[in-house]
């Protein structure tokens, strides 16, 4: 189950106001950086939400958390649980590339008794999530990606990170007041165009106008039609928004759905 810090502030200690009860066997938080500071008035508040996911725990549960993130390492010795880190550089799996959200699954599996095999013969054979680094189609040697789920900067990041080829980046929508500037060197490196929408545009504008070249467009429709214009063999059109869906769609689910409708709408040559 997944549990967002809007749940989590309502997540109480015995004999105090608020939902009593929650306490997880095994808590995994996989890093903390910044999110849903339209909600949250800064990071620490963030943070200290997250951290109630840990608050009615004993010696009996386990707390799971990321080796690489120094605010949940110096958290650690505050826990009642029993720690495991993950992203630690544990012995590799055969046939399975570095992953980390291979290595917290296999941490959790190892808490349960489910062994090493079992865990690399899942991994080998996962062929990942809608909505996150989602190869929708390839026209003419142009890669089509869905990254909606990707509404942080540091999602962002992640994707740019694992792709090699040119990128052109749709990006923008409803902000939570990050720091998009965290994204600016990877978007210099591997960034070949940046088509921006949705109420963030200003934002994304003003951060990266001096790193990439940048255009506007009204709508993702719009976006999809001049990112495939412009795309050449070899690029990838990465829908990567690093913003909340709200003020074109529902959820990102939807405007993921949406972008690959747009996507299979495209015509098939030139």
């Amino acid at each position: 189950m997944e549990t967002s810090s809007f749940q989590l502030e309502t997540v109480a200690a015995p004999g105090t106001p608020g939902v009593r009860g929650f306490k997880p066997y095994i808590a995994v938080v996989l890093n903390v950086n910044q999110n849903h500071l339209d909600r949250h008035k800064d990071f620490q508040e963030y943070f200290d939400a997250k951290k109630r996911i840990f608050l009615n725990q004993d010696a009996q549960d386990y707390a799971v958390l990321n080796f690489q993130d120094q605010g949940l390492k110096d958290l650690a010795p505050r826990l009642k649980a029993q720690v495991r880190f993950f992203n630690a550089a544990p012995p590799a799996l055969a046939g399975v590339a570095p992953n980390p959200n291979f290595a917290v699954a296999r941490e959790v599996a190892n808490i349960l008794g489910i062994k090493d095999d079992v865990c690399a013969r899942v991994f080998r054979n996962f062929k990942g999530v809608e909505h996150r680094l989602e190869l929708v189609r390839q026209i003419e040697g142009v890669n089509f990606i869905n990254d909606s789920k990707a509404t942080t900067a540091q999602a962002a990041i992640w994707a740019l990170e694992r792709l090699n080829a040119p990128v052109i980046m749709i990006c923008g929508g409803r902000d939570k007041n990050i720091d998009f500037s965290v994204v600016a060197p990877f978007v210099r490196r591997k960034v070949k165009k940046m088509i921006i929408i949705g109420e963030a545009r200003a934002k994304l504008k003003k951060t990266f106008g001096p790193v990439v070249a940048l255009e506007e467009c009204a709508t993702l429709p719009d976006a999809v039609a001049r990112a495939s214009a412009i795309a050449q063999k070899g690029d990838n059109v990465l829908l990567s928004p690093m913003c909340a869906s709200f003020d074109m769609f529902s959820n990102y689910e939807e405007r993921g759905r949406c972008f690959k409708e747009l996507v299979h709408s495209l015509p098939a040559h030139a």
